[in-house]
């Protein structure tokens, strides 16, 4: 973790970061088989998915696909363990315990366990509301997303990105990419266009 050492008198940060690893674990695997695989409700889960690698693997290993319901499983799992171990503090560009959470209903729903995902949703609505979260007014809303939250502004935002302007997706766009005056690593052809 970025050479950090946590004291082992500190319990609460290594499992502040165990739970932070496993909901991003959880959010990945649920993006990857959202691409990979066939929706969880055209087959309960029966077709291929991605592959469940868990562990430190070697260069030449080869994982088979694991089933979408293997997947969801997992995704499951992990994010209920992350549930568990995350704190429900403000932590700026870091998922906490509402945001592992809201992802997990997401799963849920995907997942068409329809009761789970609605009382996951409550739960996590309910405790970022006390915790100092709230829904932005419809005056709120068109400048919302220039603010730069704090714990002191929360707004509704349950997670986000940290990317600073230096590192910015700018240089990363399909727009950069082609430009002559980018990188001009992408070229398309006139009948293309």
């Amino acid at each position: 973790l970025d050479g950090m050492t946590i004291a082992d008198d500190d319990k609460d940060t290594a499992n502040d970061y165990r739970g932070e690893i496993l909901a991003i674990r959880g959010m990945a695997y649920f993006d990857l088989v959202k691409i990979y695989g066939v929706p969880y409700t055209k087959d309960n889960g029966a077709s291929l998915g991605v592959p469940l690698v868990l562990g430190v693997s070697a260069i030449s290993d080869k994982p088979k696909r694991n089933s979408v319901a293997e997947v969801y499983t997992q995704i499951i799992k992990d994010l209920n363990d992350a549930v568990g171990l995350l704190s429900t503090s403000y932590k700026k560009g870091k998922i906490n315990k509402y945001a592992a959470q809201a992802l997990l209903s997401r799963v849920y729903l995907y997942h068409n366990d329809n009761k789970l995902a609605f009382d996951t949703a409550v739960e996590a609505i309910n405790g970022a509301e006390k915790a100092g979260y709230k829904l932005w007014t419809n005056a709120e809303y068109p400048t919302a997303w220039g603010n730069d939250f704090s714990s002191s502004q929360k707004g509704e935002v349950l997670f986000e990105l940290v990317i600073p302007t230096e590192e910015g997706l700018g240089k990363e766009t399909m727009g950069y990419l082609s430009s002559k005056d980018g990188y001009d690593d992408v070229q398309i052809t006139v009948s293309f266009y």
